[in-house]
């Protein structure tokens, strides 16, 4: 089959988040069984101009710039300042995937639900359409994680992504806890929703191989994953104290990029260090920003318990990762961890937001050698025979293709769009125009402010100078 993967994020120009990792496993597993997989993805530098195009280990990664919204729609920029991003992201992505398709059709278009990515080829239906769950907006929203409040702005995003998933050919969740949300949030049967598990590069994460520096004689507990308070780091390092009474030996590091979700907007990874401080615990932790893929290995390896204490996760790939790498993973049963990580065979599974839970589950591993080294067995088992990327494109092959069965029967009616696809990005466009000269004629009409900027950017445009 000849694939599209839309996917805004496509490492390693644009990081190694979550749904950039998956989309490089995916293509890569795809690869392996011979497909053609093309990837549309951003440029790295927002301010890039030109398209890029590589052809990586097979993989064909077309890169774009981000689409610039007309400069004059300031109003509509100040009021939807998370849609804009994303329309400007969505309508690059979709400007090229338009392109190469006309040059020769795509037999499936697989993207996130995530911002909305499917938005344009939902809309359109040039071609099949899969839609994978990664964590709605919704969800952020109505749980209020990264400081979302259920705003306009908010709310218009989150029916901006419902659209794709409503009207995809299959919708793939990676875990069972993600499906019923969704479900119960479109209002339609969870059996609509297939179920394929996150994968890992299980001959890159190996329980052999080089290890981090350590200090020896101390038990490591490893912590990856951006620092913000959804990964339920305010709770892991509140447990740290209580850790070290039983533990004096044990040592946390935490290996992520800090985030500007603290109080106020500010600085997590300062919070955090205030807090160890403050606890006379500074001395057992260590803060590392993150570090590169092909470095993380070693990381894992150099641990001897994982920790992922989320308050929410759909299926977190560190804890994947820490499983193929042999080590025992204390997650919590929000999200769909507690279906990845088996509680007292791979890992302990604890309740959310609950430090003294937490710190009982690493106590209870950081004095049990032999249990920790099962469990690390044991997890490495179950990932080679549940989370390969090689089982993943599979499962993942077969859906595409039924997408193509479907997207067949139901060539009619056509999409939600009914004119030709060269013009969507037009049209929308005329549509953000005229909530812009909407939005202009209210302050206009109510702001006497607002009419003596007017006038004065006027006159300012009238009188200037010519540049030489």
């Amino acid at each position: 089959m000849r694939i599209c993967l839309l996917s805004r994020e496509y490492p390693p120009e644009t990081g190694w988040g979550g749904i950039g990792t998956f989309t490089h496993h995916l293509a890569h597993g795809l690869r392996e069984l011979g497909q053609e997989v093309h990837v549309v993805s951003l440029t790295g530098n927002d301010s890039a101009s030109a398209t890029q195009k590589a052809d990586l280990d097979g993989i064909i990664v077309h890169r774009v710039p981000i689409q610039s919204l007309r400069d004059r729609s300031s109003l509509f920029n100040f009021c939807l300042p998370v849609t804009r991003p994303m329309l400007q992201q969505t309508s690059a992505l979709w400007k090229k995937l338009l392109e190469l398709h006309q040059q020769k059709p795509f037999d499936v278009i697989e993207c996130a639900e995530h911002f909305a990515e499917g938005l344009f080829p939902s809309m359109s239906r040039v071609a099949p359409l899969v839609v994978r769950l990664h964590t709605p907006h919704s969800k952020l929203v109505s749980e209020k994680f990264h400081n979302f409040t259920p705003s306009f702005d908010h709310r218009v995003l989150t029916m901006l992504e419902r659209l794709p998933m409503m009207s995809a050919d299959i919708l793939i969740s990676p875990s069972c806890d993600l499906a019923n949300y969704v479900a119960n949030d479109l209002n339609f049967s969870p059996d609509r929703i297939h179920i394929v598990r996150n994968p890992v590069n299980a001959n890159q994460f190996t329980p052999e191989g080089p290890k981090a520096p350590t200090v020896p004689g101390t038990v490591n507990i490893l912590f990856v994953g951006r620092l913000e308070e959804r990964k339920g780091v305010y709770f892991l390092i509140q447990s740290v104290s209580r850790v070290l009474k039983a533990c004096p030996q044990a040592r946390f590091i935490f290996i992520g990029s800090d985030t500007k979700t603290g109080k106020g907007n500010g600085s997590v990874l300062q919070e955090l260090k205030a807090i160890t401080v403050e606890s006379g615990a500074e001395h057992a932790v260590s803060f590392v920003n993150q570090v590169p893929l092909a470095e993380l290995p070693d990381h894992y390896r150099a641990a001897d318990i994982c920790v992922l204490p989320s308050l929410y996760d759909n299926a977190p790939m560190t804890t994947i990762e820490a499983m193929s790498s042999g080590k025992p993973v204390v997650g919590t049963t929000a999200g769909g961890t507690k279906e990845y990580v088996l509680d007292q065979r791979c890992g302990l599974i604890v309740p959310p937001a609950d430090s003294e839970a937490l710190a009982n589950a690493i106590i209870l591993l950081c004095n049990d050698t032999a249990r920790r080294e099962q469990m690390g067995v044991f997890a490495r088992k179950h990932v080679i025979e549940n989370f390969t990327r090689e089982i993943t494109a599979k499962q993942s092959l077969e859906l595409y293709e039924a997408a193509a069965r479907r997207f067949a029967e139901r060539q009619q009616p056509a999409g939600v769009y009914p004119r030709e696809p060269e013009k969507l990005l037009e049209d929308m466009t005329t549509l953000i125009d005229a909530y812009e000269q909407t939005l202009y004629n209210m302050m206009y009409t109510n702001s006497w402010r607002f009419r003596l900027k007017h006038w004065k950017n006027r006159a300012a445009k009238k009188f200037a100078r010519p540049r030489l």
